[in-house]
C-alpha cells in the first residue's frame, strides 16, 4: 500500500497515512496475537494491540509505564480508570507467561540472523541499577552500586567540600548471579577493588591478583574515542567469584598504556590462549553498538518506569514493550518511511538528514498523527 502525495488536504492525509500505519501494526501483531487467541479472552488480546499501540504513542522517560497513564491512552483521559484496569487484567492474567513473547521475539530474531552473512552474535545486559524506584520491596531487587551516583557526586574544579568517595547503593537486580545460574556466557567489565579467587586460594581485589605480571601478548589497537592508533598489552588468568568458588572464570586484563588506567573484563567464556583473550576483549569493544538500542529503550521508550510488584508482571510489561519496540525496527527499511517523517515529524537542517536516529523520528511521527488522527475522529 503506497501514501498519498502532498496535494491531498491536511485532514483527509492525516487520516490516511495514520490507517495505513495501523494497518501495519496489525499486520505485524497478528501472528502473535493468533498465540494468545489461544491462551486468553478476546477482550485481553484486544488490550494487549491497544497497549503496544499505546506505549508507541506516550512518550515520557519517567512515566511512560505506568500503567495509570497509559490507561488514558488506551481508551481516553475520561476513561483512564478502566483503561488502568485493561491493562493490570492483561498483566495478571495466569494463562499467559512473558515466555510466548520472548519466545516470538527469538524466532523473529533468528529468522532475520538467517538474512545476514555468518557473524558472532552479542547479547547485552544493561545495567543492574533501577533509578528512583516507587517502593525497595517489589520482587528481585538488591542493593547494587549506582555508576550514576558515582558520577555526580565527582568533585568539580571551583566547588568547596566536595562530596566524599564513598559508593552509593540503589536498588537493582544481581545479573551475574542470574547469568551464571543459567548457565548463559557473559563478559562483564570488573572493577578492580573488588575481590576474586584464584588458583593458589588467594582472595584479594582483582588488580593485587595481576600487580607485577607482564602483559602475555602485545598488538596495535585503534582507539576510536580518541582517533589514533595504540599499543595495548593483555594478560588473563583464570579466577573464581568467592560466593560461587565451582564457576571457572577468566580475568582478563586490557593495559592501554602509560597514563591510562587498565581495563578489566570477566567471563565465563573459556579463555585458552591469547587469541581466545583477544576476541573476548573485540566482542566487549563492540558493545557500544548495542548499547544505542539500550539508550532507545530507556530514554525513548521508558524502560527504567516500570512500578509493579511482582516480577512475572514486570517482565511480561517489559515483553510488550519489546514488541512495540520490534514494530518500530520493522519500519525503518520501507520504503514510504521518508514520507511517514516528512507529514509527522519534519526537520530542517543537514544533521538531520545524516545523523543516525531514525526511531526517534518515527516514534514521534507515529505519536503525531495517530494523536491527530484521534482527534479529527472525536472532533
Amino acid at each position: 500500500m503506497h501514501l498519498h502525495t502532498d496535494t491531498q488536504p491536511a485532514a483527509e492525509r492525516v487520516k490516511w497515512i495514520s490507517s495505513v500505519y495501523h494497518e501495519r501494526l496489525s499486520a505485524f501483531l497478528t501472528p502473535l496475537l493468533g498465540l494468545l487467541d489461544e491462551r486468553l479472552d478476546r477482550r485481553l488480546v484486544h488490550t494487549f494491540s491497544l497497549l503496544v499501540e499505546s506505549i508507541i504513542r506516550f512518550r515520557h522517560r519517567q512515566h511512560g509505564l505506568l500503567l495509570s497513564e497509559l490507561g488514558a491512552y488506551l481508551l481516553s483521559p475520561a476513561k483512564a480508570p478502566a483503561g488502568t484496569k485493561r491493562i493490570s487484567n492483561l498483566l495478571r492474567s495466569c494463562k499467559w507467561q512473558y515466555g510466548l513473547l520472548s519466545d516470538w521475539l527469538r524466532a523473529q530474531a533468528k529468522e532475520q540472523l538467517t538474512q545476514w552473512p555468518a557473524q558472532p552474535v552479542l547479547l547485552h545486559w544493561d545495567e543492574s541499577v533501577v533509578e528512583k524506584p516507587e517502593s525497595i520491596h517489589p520482587e528481585g531487587l538488591c542493593p547494587v552500586r549506582s555508576a550514576k551516583a558515582r558520577r555526580l557526586v565527582r568533585i568539580r574544579p571551583g566547588f568547596f567540600n566536595p562530596p566524599l568517595h564513598r559508593p552509593v547503593h540503589v536498588p537493582g537486580f544481581q545479573w551475574l548471579k542470574e547469568l551464571l545460574k543459567r548457565r548463559q556466557h557473559f563478559i562483564l567489565r570488573w572493577n578492580k577493588t573488588y575481590a576474586l579467587v584464584d588458583q593458589q586460594a588467594r582472595q584479594l581485589p582483582c588488580w593485587q591478583l595481576v600487580r607485577g605480571k607482564r602483559s602475555l601478548s602485545k598488538r596495535l589497537v585503534k582507539d576510536t574515542p580518541r582517533r589514533c592508533q595504540r599499543q595495548m598489552g593483555l594478560y588473563y588468568q583464570t579466577v573464581f567469584h568467592p560466593k560461587w568458588p565451582g564457576k571457572k572464570l577468566s580475568l582478563i586484563i586490557l593495559r592501554p598504556g602509560k597514563g591510562h588506567a587498565p581495563l578489566y573484563l570477566l567471563t565465563n567464556l573459556p579463555v585458552q590462549h591469547v587469541n581466545k583473550a583477544w576476541r573476548v576483549v573485540f566482542c566487549y569493544a563492540r558493545r557500544w553498538q548495542v548499547e544505542a538500542a539500550f539508550r532507545y529503550s530507556k530514554s525513548e521508550l521508558a524502560l527504567e518506569s516500570p512500578r509493579l510488584w511482582f516480577w512475572e508482571n514486570r517482565l511480561k510489561l517489559m515483553m510488550i514493550l519489546s514488541v512495540g519496540y520490534a514494530f518500530l525496527l520493522s519500519l525503518v527499511q520501507e520504503k514510504e518511511i521518508k514520507q511517514l517523517l516528512r507529514w509527522g515529524c519534519h526537520r530542517t537542517g543537514k544533521r538531520y538528514q545524516v545523523a543516525l536516529i531514525p526511531l526517534y523520528r518515527i516514534r514521534i511521527a507515529l505519536m503525531h498523527i495517530w494523536t491527530q488522527d484521534q482527534s479529527l475522529n472525536s472532533g
